[in-house]
């Protein structure tokens, strides 16, 4: 299994996101929201639940939540460690 940091993963969606706004003349900036980045998470989460280890670096952050596939995926709670 290969350890992955929630917080990098995040970030790279959010990086991988503005390059494709960046390149794509059809694609406005600020296409994507937040809320697509969460969605492309939790759809990762679960795309790789057998092969990544998600280390939960982010539960002092106030501002972030614990998100539905999450809790599906941690039978109810968020997770510190995946």
């Amino acid at each position: 299994m290969e350890v992955k940091y929630k917080s990098e993963l995040l970030e790279q969606i959010r990086q991988d996101f503005e390059i494709m706004e960046n390149e794509s003349s059809d694609i406005d900036p600020g296409f994507f929201t937040e809320d697509d980045v969460w969605s492309l998470y939790e759809f990762l989460l679960m795309r790789h639940r057998d092969d990544w280890y998600v280390i939960d670096d982010m539960e002092d952050e106030e501002d972030e939540e614990c998100h539905e596939t999450e809790q599906k995926m941690m039978s109810g709670l968020c997770m510190s460690s995946f």
